[in-house]
């Protein structure tokens, strides 16, 4: 049964070690054959890193990753948006994310899942656009949520220092970049059914700090942003010219990638060590997948905070990605 501990909302957590066995860290995509996740495994002398492996039956993706724990403790971090935007919520009369995630499906919810087709279906009960491309713009969505502009459907976490959008708005559909789909796919498909559960998994930052949360359950979810852990590692896929598209600018990047898991104390799998080498011939989705799982590494070790920043909304609502600081925006 979960433990629920007391959210003493707003707050900041500090870098400090936590009580983690297991972290899994999920690349998400809506195309089954491009969801990959990487487990790190607590060993006595470390952490045992394995290759990265396909998601798989996602009924039976959380207990799964609970069995491989064996009583210990999991967080499982993915790739795509936990929360929702704060505008939005004013307008729909949604107070807290997880409960308005348990409620999704039932009246007055029926159509949150269904992006819509037109104009006229947009509004705060059915915000994802579009359902299919062909003559949208992202004004449309902008116009049917009587909002001012798309930043204004983007969550705290969403900006970069400058204050400038740096992600894709939650609620727009189309495109390379967009992350609408990804958090659909998840939310309806493992999120919700586990929340419904006699014995849910904790989500961060929505139940409480990460400390409290990881102490006090077997599984602790919360959200990740592998393209931002590049620069945690120093990776040159980040760079100008480069691409983590590219397998060849992939396995340029081995030796660091490798050298910032052994300074983690992790020792990679024979197999892992292959296809980090090799650049990852399944794709950039297992490369973020792997380094995602990093990254998480690092502020399960306390070295770097989780990140989450004084602010009553972010906690409630929009939800924030795990290690960005708190100071690394200047909006909301």
């Amino acid at each position: 049964q979960r433990q629920m501990c007391i959210r003493d909302r707003p707050q900041i957590e500090i870098a400090t070690p936590f009580p983690i066995n297991q972290i899994v860290h999920a690349d998400w995509s809506v195309n089954p054959k491009r969801r990959w996740l990487v487990c790190i495994e607590r060993q006595e002398d470390g952490w045992q890193v394995h290759a990265p492996e396909l998601v798989g039956e996602l009924s039976t993706l959380l207990d799964r990753i609970t069995a491989k724990a064996d009583g210990g403790k999991s967080l499982l971090g993915l790739d795509l948006p936990i929360g929702a935007p704060r505008f939005w919520a004013e307008k729909a009369q949604v107070e807290e994310f997880l409960p308005f995630l348990k409620a999704l499906g039932k009246s007055p919810w029926e159509d949150f899942y269904n992006p819509a087709l037109t104009i006229a279906e947009i509004g705060p009960r059915r915000p994802f656009y579009p359902a299919r491309p062909g003559g949208t713009k992202q004004a449309h969505l902008v116009q049917g949520l009587g909002a001012s502009s798309m930043n204004d459907l983007c969550r705290r976490v969403d900006f970069n220092a400058e204050g400038k959008r740096a992600a894709t708005p939650l609620f727009w559909t189309l495109g390379a970049a967009q992350v609408g789909k990804a958090a659909l796919s998840f939310w309806r498909e493992v999120l919700q059914p586990a929340l419904l559960t006699p014995s849910p998994p904790a989500v961060w930052p929505f139940d409480g700090k990460l400390s409290d949360l990881t102490t006090l359950n077997l599984m602790t979810i919360c959200e990740s942003y592998p393209a931002e852990v590049y620069e945690w590692f120093g990776l040159n896929v980040c760079l100008s010219g480069k691409a983590k598209t590219n397998q060849q600018h992939r396995a340029e990047d081995a030796d660091t990638l490798l050298a910032a898991g052994l300074k983690l104390g992790a020792l990679f799998q024979p197999e892992a060590q292959t296809v980090i080498r090799q650049g990852f011939p399944m794709g950039d989705d297992a490369f973020d997948a792997m380094v995602g799982a990093l990254g998480m590494l690092q502020v399960v070790q306390g070295i770097r905070a989780p990140g989450t920043p004084d602010d009553s909304k972010v906690h409630a609502i929009e939800g924030w990605i795990l290690g960005r600081r708190a100071g690394a925006t200047g909006t909301g």
